[in-house]
Formats: structure tokens, C-alpha cells, sequence
């Protein structure tokens, strides 16, 4: 049953006339062109126009019937004011294919009715169509959208002209290697200057190319430390030897970019020029030192002078008999014994400007102990001192305050013979500032002295000298006395 049927189709196709096959072939073929999605049109070889594909009508915002038959490509052109009608003929004439860009805008095809404002760019491709015999019969040209692909090449065009503009405007050098064999690929105007090497001469060289083995060999070096790490390297000073500059010193930041395989692909290298703040900084460190030497001497030549007058007191305290003056010369003495600690301190301190309060305190309070002969095995001295440093400025005040209380308490504290405690305390609160104490277990202070008004002078100077440091007296007579001076004045610990 089944055989019979092909051969009725077949004789039904042997049956059909040549020019049968040419109609279904051209059918077929205006098929494909019309579903293609690339836009089309087809120009016979008098420049006829005989088709134009659906993609095309849309793209050009017209009907098929409205210029199929009705333009002459070579006459009229579809579209005005292009001028590709001498680029159709030369594909009919020579049979090679051309092709070039186009852009449609509503000017240029305001017969098509393309909406006002619509840009479209074209890639166009226009190439021959043969019969057997090898004439021309017709033209295919054929329009591609290429309006995104375009926008998004300028505007990466734009984008690396900017960045192009950064990095050659950019004072610093900026290199690029290979990371296969650190060959240079790019390199900007501020290396060119600092270098004085033209970046064509470097382009395909290597450090070794330009510089001495013994820098070259560093420079690779620390290339290879970064593609190892895969991670910046900073280099704070490195010597370079320039064409025009001389030596110079550089601070380089080398830093690897991987492809997608997070392998190094790329070494990035950003170098500035720090030979001048070097210079300065030297010269700088130069006069700092000098600075240093003087003010060393300085404080020396006060310690010094501190020193002869403590020693002519000690001279008059011993030659005077009368008790009132020994007991003024014994106070001065004390007083010019405890600045010129400050300024042992400072002259034996690596940091001139400031001391170690603890040790200071420790030391003033053993020397007021030899200096009044206290036993300490009646009267102990204690430290609750926070570690903490303090300047000139407030050392020296403080440092006064505590003399005055040391002593007033190894005065009066514990008479006939008393066993007892001295404790003297430095704290940061949590407020800020700091807080200095002196604090006894001893005969408290008469209820009848006031200490903001009292009439001895070692209190007075207490209250003066809390006011330099933007301190407050506070006093607290239970169990003993604990004079605490509070103040608002920043410190550093140490």
C-alpha cells in the first residue's frame, strides 16, 4: 500500500517544469530573508528595490508595498541624504563586497516617517549576487543594529579616556609589568619626567635594562614578592638611579592584578618621589637634635644653678640659730630641691619634655624623709601612682603641691613619736584629667582649720599652685587626712 504512494510522488515531481522548482526555490529563499531577524533588502541589477524584510520594515518604520517596486536604489536611494548609492554601484560593477557604517535619523528619513528623535546606527553589509553564467543580478544589503554596541563602546571609549587622563596627569609614576617576565607594558609622563626615559624606550625591557644589577636586582625582587603573595607590597624608601634627577628616593606601592583565575597576569606599580620631604626631614631631625643638645644644656645649667642655691641655704640653715629662720630656710630649701628633681629628671629622661611621675615621686618622697630624718620604720611611705608621664608644666606644680604635703604631714601627722602611714596616690578618673592625693593616717586636721582660707603659708602655696594645674583642693578628715587636688587638665598615660 505504501509503495504505490511514493511513486505517485514521485512521478507527481519528475511531472513538475523546471520553472516550477525556481518558484519554490525563490519562495523558499524569500522565506528565510523575510524571518530573518537581521534587516534586509535585495536590489536587482537595474537598482530596482524587490524586497525588503519584516525586520527591515520595522526597523525603518514602513510597509513593504510602500517601496518595493516603487524606488530605485541607484536613482532615488530609500534613504535621502546617505549618499551609499555610489557604493551599491561599485558592488554591481566590481562584485566585491562593501561594507560601512550608517546612521538613520529622522532628518534622513523623513519620507520613511521615522519617529522624530530616533538615532539608529547601523553596521551595513551590501555584497553581489550571481547567476550561473557569474553576472550580477543582484544586491543584498543588509543592516545590522549595532546602536547599543556602539553606545557602549564610546561610552567605554570616554571611560578609558578618563582614566587614561588620571593616571597621566597623576603626579606619582605609574608603571605596569608582565608578571610572565616583567617586562614593562605601560608607564605615564611623571615616570617619563622622573626617569627621563622615554616609556617607548621602556616598553619590552626590563629593570636590568635601565638600572644597576644591585638595584635592578632589588626592584625584581620585590616584583616577585608580590606575584607570590598575591598582595601589595609597600615599599617606603627604595633608591632609584634617574637619567636627569640623579639619585632619588621613592616610596612604591607594587601590587599584582589577576586574570579570572586569581593568577597574576599584571604587576601595578605607583612610586612617588620622596627625595625632598627626606631632605627635609633630615634636616629637620638635624635641628631637632640640635634643639634637643640645647635644651639638655639648658636644663642642666638650671639644675645646676638649683643646685648652688639649695647648697647656700643648707650653708645659711646651718649657720642660723634662730628656729623661725631655720624653719624658713628649711621650706625654701625644700621647695628648690623639689623643681630642680624635675629638671635632674628631664636632663637624665631620652624625652626632654616630659618625666616619669612615679619614679619622681619615689625619689622626692625618699629625699623629704633623709632631709627630716624620719625613721621609716615609724613612718611608711606608700605609692598608689598610675603609670603616667607628665610635662613641665604640670610636673613642676605638682611636684610642689606634694612637697608641701609631705612635709606638712611629717610635721604635724604624728607627734610624740607616732607610728603611721603616708600615702601618696595619681590617678586618671574616668571624667578625665588627673587626681593627686596625699593621704596619712595621723592626727587629723583641726576642725578649726579652714584649708581654703587657712593662714600657713604651705597650704596657701597648695591653693596657688592647684590653680596652675586648673586643679581643685578637697580635704577629708576622716580617720586621718587625705588632701586631694582634682584637676580638668589632660595627661597622657604613659
Amino acid at each position: 500500500m505504501n509503495q504505490p504512494m511514493a511513486n505517485d510522488e514521485e512521478t507527481a515531481s519528475k511531472s513538475r517544469r523546471p520553472s516550477e522548482f525556481i518558484r519554490d526555490a525563490e519562495a523558499f529563499i524569500d522565506g528565510l530573508i523575510d524571518q530573518s531577524p537581521t534587516p534586509t533588502w535585495i536590489s536587482d541589477d537595474q537598482g530596482n528595490l524587490v524586497h525588503a524584510n519584516r525586520a527591515l520594515c520595522e526597523l525603518l518604520n514602513i510597509n513593504e508595498d510602500e517601496v518595493v517596486g516603487k524606488y530605485n536604489v541607484l536613482r532615488d536611494g530609500i534613504v535621502r541624504g546617505q549618499g551609499f548609492m555610489p557604493l551599491v554601484e561599485s558592488v554591481f560593477r566590481e562584485g566585491k563586497n562593501v561594507r560601512f557604517p550608517l546612521v538613520y535619523d529622522s532628518a534622513s528619513l523623513r519620507s520613511l516617517s521615522l519617529k522624530a528623535g530616533v538615532v539608529v546606527i547601523l553596521d551595513v553589509s551590501i555584497f553581489p549576487i550571481k547567476d550561473r553564467s557569474g553576472k550580477i543580478r543582484h544586491a543584498v544589503i543588509q543592516h545590522i543594529d549595532v546602536t547599543e554596541r556602539k553606545k557602549a563602546e564610546d561610552s567605554l571609549r570616554k571611560e578609558r579616556g578618563f582614566l587614561e587622563s588620571i593616571v597621566e596627569n597623576i603626579p606619582n609614576m605609574i608603571f605596569v609589568k608582565e608578571a610572565k617576565d616583567l617586562r614593562f607594558i605601560r608607564f605615564n609622563k611623571a615616570g617619563e619626567d622622573l626617569l627621563g626615559v622615554r616609556r617607548e624606550d621602556l616598553y619590552g625591557k626590563t629593570d636590568r635594562d635601565f638600572f644597576p644589577e644591585e638595584e635592578a636586582g632589588f626592584f625584581q625582587s620585590k616584583d616577585r614578592e608580590v606575584l607570590t603573595k598575591k598582595a601589595l607590597v609597600d615599599i617606603p624608601e627604595e633608591t632609584i638611579q634617574t637619567r636627569t634627577h640623579g639619585p632619588r628616593t621613592i616610596h612604591t606601592k607594587k601590587i599584582p592584578l589577576l586574570d579570572e583565575w586569581g593568577e597574576p597576569e599584571y604587576l601595578l606599580g605607583i612610586s612617588e618621589d620622596i627625595t625632598e620631604r627626606k631632605r627635609d626631614e633630615d634636616r629637620l631631625k638635624t635641628s631637632l637634635a640640635e634643639k634637643e643638645v640645647l635644651l639638655r644644656e639648658v636644663h642642666h645649667r638650671v639644675m645646676s644653678n638649683l643646685q648652688v642655691i639649695t647648697s647656700l641655704l643648707r650653708l645659711q640653715l646651718a649657720a642660723t640659730g634662730d628656729e623661725s629662720c631655720r624653719a624658713f630656710y628649711r621650706s625654701t630649701y625644700g621647695r628648690i630641691r623639689t623643681i630642680a628633681m624635675v629638671h635632674e629628671k628631664l636632663y637624665a629622661s631620652s624625652d626632654l619634655s616630659r618625666i616619669d611621675f612615679g619614679d619622681y615621686v619615689q625619689e622626692l618622697a625618699v629625699h623629704l624623709f633623709q632631709f627630716h630624718q624620719v625613721d621609716p620604720r615609724k613612718v611608711r611611705l606608700t605609692t598608689n601612682i598610675e603609670k603616667v608621664s607628665l610635662d613641665v608644666q604640670t610636673a613642676i606644680p605638682c611636684g610642689l603641691i606634694l612637697n608641701e604635703l609631705i612635709i606638712n604631714a611629717l610635721l604635724h601627722a604624728f607627734p610624740d613619736g607616732r607610728n603611721g602611714t603616708i600615702e601618696v596616690g595619681l590617678k586618671i578618673p574616668a571624667f578625665g584629667g588627673f587626681e593627686l592625693s596625699v593621704a596619712d593616717d595621723g592626727v587629723s586636721l583641726p576642725p578649726e582649720i579652714d584649708a581654703a582660707s587657712t593662714p600657713t603659708l604651705g597650704l596657701q602655696v597648695v591653693h596657688l599652685l592647684a590653680e596652675q594645674i586648673d586643679g581643685a583642693v578637697e580635704v577629708d578628715r576622716n580617720g586621718g587626712t587625705r588632701i586631694r587636688i582634682v584637676s580638668r587638665r589632660p595627661i597622657d598615660p604613659s
